[in-house]
């Protein structure tokens, strides 16, 4: 049923438009700077962004007649920002980051913030009848306000407010150039999947070999199930980086499964990472890397009516050919091909019976792979490990031998959470298996992970290991940030689950706890903060992805250093300050400050470092400014002075 009811909503957004065709609401040239429903981490982007030459305060445009629906005024996000509906066209249009509003609507705005005492957090909605437009009619003036450097975000909707491609009703912005396509990724979609000869996934560079064509550099031999991922980029001008209109994955001639990315509703956003390959996409020299299969758990309408697990290579033994065929939403396309010959499955009727000695284990999606020393003496034609789990059962597991090494697969099986033995000797460490049902994975020192019902869409062996003891301050003068807690990983990695799960690290006595957070842990003292809040000698934090954790406590004060004065659009004259902080990051909404012996306004733009103290266009002359800036941590710098 489920699916039924995707198929009626795609089959209803498909209706063609009314109306006569719209218009851009730039009279500039449209440049784009990124597109409809391209990789945002773990949500989509919504609209496309047009550029506006770097500057600010071009006139806005209505792309048809309609009424003004909602205004919305915000610090962050959209910044200031209309909402249209044109009935006549069955859309209704968004324009986002404006740097001021068109009469009557700038009116408006302004007696809002004069009744309330704030410039932020104005979200009205309106009638057909209280602010009609027409088509072509100014709305109000191109900005920076929100998130972002100057540019105009423009949104399509129908009117139950899902998203839909500008593309889908004729505007489509200059593009002459083809998709850039950078690697193919093969992964393993079971326990006996065998890739080139591993169990591990294979990324197969590629050979541009003309304009839009590209091929494998080398073919892939492959046993079992397995999906494939490609890495695209539509490139912009100026390094601007765009995703794609449609993306097919053909064998042999015929279409195995296809995206078009024509529309989503806002409840789709968790999902993108089962339509991009989240980790993949986050590294340099990518792009953004396309599933082109389906997951049981991707409803998102970009795959149609594809079933669950469309698109998984499962094909009969022999040579076949795949081609995998991209569209930008200016119909440039590319094509790259290659080859994939399907060889027998593991027979597993050669075990081996004897010790392992254990060199890594890693994680993909189907299973845990133990890969061992090879031991001396193991006989030709060895395909399977016999391993006994924790109550002594046997059983004959896939394997894998080189020159060097005895890999050994294990299914992803609740019978594996004691561990695994071969010849009497540990193969695999105890983990925990956590399916969709939630629950805990513990480790050392108090360390938790609690996965609560439904976070997980796949079952998981799990563990958490301490992977490096707490490192004392490093030798340099001034407040450092200073690691409280060792380094812990969970495994596996690679995931992305479909709801928050829960992180919980302990923390020492001693302290200060506003002080302390949970930071990712990259190299060296290399941190970036995630957040936390205390909870009985525990700080927690929600995650979809996961990373080394640790507990640090942040007590730098934030660096605040006087760059002059400025008119700040929006704001007037301003005394402007750069400010930065190491840990946590600046608390842009608790900074104070006073002109001579009065409070004075305190504004922000955290995209620039700045923040700005509203002079009200009076002259400050010698006047003594003091201000304090406060970190997320409570840290303060206070700096006083005249300007």
């Amino acid at each position: 049923m489920k699916w039924c009811a995707i198929l009626l909503l795609i089959l209803t957004w498909a209706v063609p438009l009314a109306g006569e065709p719209l218009e851009w609401p730039l009279r500039i040239e449209i440049k784009q700077s990124s597109s409809f429903a391209e990789y945002r981490g773990l949500r989509f982007h919504a609209g496309i962004d047009l550029k506006t030459q770097g500057t600010i305060g071009h006139p806005v445009h209505a792309i048809a007649d309609g009424f003004v629906s909602r205004l919305k005024v915000q610090h962050r996000g959209a910044g200031n920002s209309v909402y249209l509906d044109h009935p006549g066209a069955g859309v209704r249009s968004l324009y986002a980051h404006l740097d001021r509003f068109a009469e009557p609507m700038a009116s408006y705005i302004a007696a809002k913030q004069a009744k309330t005492g704030s410039r932020y957090g104005i979200d009205d909605s309106f009638g057909p009848d209280r602010f009609p437009v027409k088509k072509g009619q100014i709305i109000g003036y191109s900005g920076e306000t929100g998130l972002g450097p100057p540019h105009l975000h423009f949104e399509l909707r129908r009117f139950n407010d899902h998203p839909i491609s500008p593309a889908m009703v004729g505007l489509i912005a200059p593009d002459t150039s083809r998709p850039e396509a950078f690697h193919v990724h093969v992964d393993p979609l079971s326990p006996e999947t065998v890739i080139d000869g591993g169990f591990r996934p294979v990324t197969i560079p590629l050979t541009k070999t003309g304009p839009g064509r590209y091929v494998w550099k080398h073919s892939v031999h492959l046993a079992g199930r397995a999906g494939l991922h490609v890495g695209i980029i539509d490139h912009g001008e100026g390094g601007s980086r765009f995703g794609v209109d449609l993306v097919r994955l053909m064998v042999d001639g015929q279409t195995l499964f296809e995206r078009r990315f024509q529309t989503f509703s806002y409840d789709h956003n968790p999902q993108c990472p089962y339509v991009y390959d989240h980790h993949r996409s986050e590294r340099p020299g990518t792009g953004f890397v396309y599933t082109l299969f389906r997951w049981p758990h991707d409803t998102t309408p970009f795959a149609g009516s594809w079933p669950p697990w469309a698109g998984v290579l499962d094909l009969a033994p022999g040579t076949h050919q795949v081609a995998i065929l991209v569209a930008d939403f200016a119909g440039n396309e590319v094509t790259i091909e290659g080859t994939v010959v399907v060889e027998p499955a593991l027979a597993k009727t050669h075990p081996y019976r004897g010790a392992l000695a254990v060199r890594q284990v890693t994680y993909h999606p189907m299973a845990v792979i133990a890969e061992c020393t090879r031991p001396a003496g193991l006989p030709a034609g060895t395909d399977a490990v016999a391993v006994t789990d924790d109550t002594g059962q046997e059983h004959l597991l896939p394997a894998i031998a080189t020159k060097e090494t005895l890999a050994v697969a294990f299914p992803i099986d609740k019978r594996w959470e004691g561990g695994g033995r071969a010849g009497g000797v540990p193969v695999l460490p105890p983990h925990r298996y956590v399916d969709g049902r939630g629950g805990e994975v513990a480790g050392p020192d108090g360390f938790v992970v609690r996965f609560p019902p439904g976070s997980l869409n796949l079952p998981v062996l799990a563990r958490v290991e301490r992977v490096r003891s707490v490192q004392p301050p490093a030798g340099k003068s001034g407040a450092v940030l200073q690691e409280v807690s060792p380094v812990w990983w969970f495994s596996p990695d690679q995931i992305v689950t479909g709801a928050p799960a829960q992180v919980v690290l302990p923390f020492p006595e001693g302290h200060p706890v506003r002080q302390l957070g949970i930071y990712r842990w990259r190299h060296g003292r290399a941190y970036s903060y995630l957040g936390g809040s205390p909870r009985e000698r525990a700080l927690v934090c929600d995650t979809r992805v996961f990373a080394p954790f640790l507990v640090v406590r942040d007590a730098v004060p934030p660096r605040v250093k006087f760059k002059g004065t400025r008119t700040v659009s929006g704001l007037g004259p301003c005394l402007v300050f750069a400010v930065a902080d190491e840990g946590e990051g600046i608390d842009w909404y608790a900074a104070r400050a006073t002109l001579g012996d009065r409070p004075a306004e305190v504004d922000s733009d955290p995209d620039k470092d700045e923040l700005y103290i509203l002079t009200g266009g009076k002259p400050v002359g010698k006047a003594r400014v003091a201000l304090q800036v406060f970190d997320q941590a409570g840290n303060m710098t206070a700096w006083t002075g005249t300007p």
